[in-house]
């Protein structure tokens, strides 16, 4: 959160952020998606590279608009 908190105060909105963690709590996930403007969580447990190259295409086309 300390580092959204950065990211989005440093960069603004409209940088689009991905969130690949170890352990995610629901709330945590929830006020980082409302508060930071997060694009994605992925969980590295469940963690594919396709996964994550659609992820990082759809946050850059998302940017881009």
């Amino acid at each position: 959160i300390l580092l959204l908190n950065y990211v989005r105060n440093r960069y603004g909105p409209a940088l689009p952020v991905i969130i690949i963690s170890g352990e995610i709590e629901r709330r945590d996930v929830i006020r980082a998606f409302k508060k930071y403007a997060v694009t994605n969580v992925l969980l590295k447990e469940d963690f594919e590279y396709d996964e994550f190259r659609l992820a990082v295409r759809d946050a850059l086309q998302t940017s881009l608009l």
